[in-house]
């Protein structure tokens, strides 16, 4: 499934909000704002996940028409 990321680093000034939330849940992976996981990465069920976000996404674009 091809997507572009962005790293942040939760350290870094201004990240506080990451930091109080994910100090201890590193990695944490959301998808255009909506949770997605953290701690451990499973490819299979990290992709099932993934489509499952892609299809709402794709679906609410559709729906309002973007």
């Amino acid at each position: 499934i091809p997507f572009d990321y962005e790293e942040v680093d939760i350290r870094a000034p201004g990240n506080e909000k990451w930091f109080d939330e994910y100090k201890y849940d590193i990695p944490a992976v959301h998808v255009n704002g909506e949770f997605l996981l953290y701690h451990r990465v499973d490819e299979e069920r990290t992709k099932h996940q993934l489509r499952s976000i892609l299809k709402r996404l794709d679906a609410k674009q559709k729906k309002t028409g973007m």
